[in-house]
């Protein structure tokens, strides 16, 4: 554990010093410095689990709903004519609550997220445009008042669960007209320490998307994410589905009407050594 917080902070530094040397590099070239601004360099694939979003979604098979709240930010940032990087924070949960009668809502679990980013993007040509991200982050995830425990006349201890990893992706943005575009994304995840030690130090995650814009205000568009897993020593492939309405712009603030399927490993921490096979329909708010 030690061996591995050691390589977590070391990472943290790293991140910052290859950060502050592509500052340097550019002091004489006159860049444009920006801070605290809504993180533009890296744009995930709208399939992908992790990741901060605003909004909510209801599983269509059981009594569900999933609510998302977070956000990811540049705290300082670099523009020049040839990239755009940045330093940021980012800061999300996603909440499993239960529907019941009169509006009511009880938060069964929640998952916390927190991390830090380093972000680069690059435009190859007039068509094509490469980013990347490195994440170093953490994530627990907890029972809340909400919870049903079962009837048993054992005592319940919930699952004391935590991670801390790095990961790197890139996204590959190909215009293959000026208003269809498809992004391609490859990432490595390192696990560095997790309670329970229940899961394999290295995953892999491939997605596609496709995004078509009919004007400046309304699009459509289809993402799928793929994560190879090891869970108890399986092997397991979670993939995650979605296709949906944009109103506003894809690289502007506007909204996300959504259907979506998710099928594999449970992404919620207390509930990692179970599947989920689930359909949503949802709104996500682009902020």
């Amino acid at each position: 554990m030690k061996f591995s917080l050691k390589i977590f902070k070391g990472s943290v530094l790293l991140g910052l010093a290859l950060f502050s040397f592509i500052i340097n590099s550019e002091v004489y070239s006159q860049p444009e410095l920006y801070f605290v601004h809504t993180n533009e360099v890296f744009r995930p694939i709208q399939a992908s689990i992790f990741e901060s979003k605003i909004g909510i979604s209801s599983n269509i098979q059981q009594e569900n709903l999933k609510l998302d709240i977070g956000a990811s930010v540049d705290i300082v940032g670099i523009k020049t004519k040839k990239y755009t990087a940045s330093l940021g924070a980012e800061f999300f949960t996603f909440s499993n609550l239960r529907k019941e009668d009169n509006f009511k809502f009880p938060v069964d679990a929640v998952d916390y997220y927190f991390g830090v980013s380093f972000n680069y993007k690059t435009e190859l040509n007039p068509i094509s445009i490469i980013s990347s991200r490195l994440r170093i982050a953490h994530i627990s995830s907890h029972f809340e008042d909400g919870h049903k425990y079962p009837v048993t006349d054992t005592i319940f201890t919930p699952v004391v669960y935590s991670r801390e990893f790095i990961e790197l992706a890139g996204i590959y943005d190909y215009k293959i007209r000026p208003n269809f575009v498809l992004r391609i994304l490859l990432g490595v995840n390192l696990l560095m320490h997790s309670i329970p030690d229940d899961f394999g130090k290295v995953s892999l995650q491939i997605g596609n998307e496709l995004r078509y814009s009919f004007n400046d205000y309304f699009g459509v568009y289809l993402s799928n994410e793929l994560r190879n897993a090891s869970v108890k020593g399986n092997s397991v492939f979670n993939e995650s589905f979605e296709t949906g309405l944009n109103i506003g712009g894809f690289d502007n603030r506007g909204v996300n009407i959504f259907f979506s399927l998710y099928n594999g490993q449970d992404y919620k921490g207390q509930y990692y050594d179970k599947s989920l096979n689930i359909k949503s329909i949802g709104t996500h708010i682009i902020f």
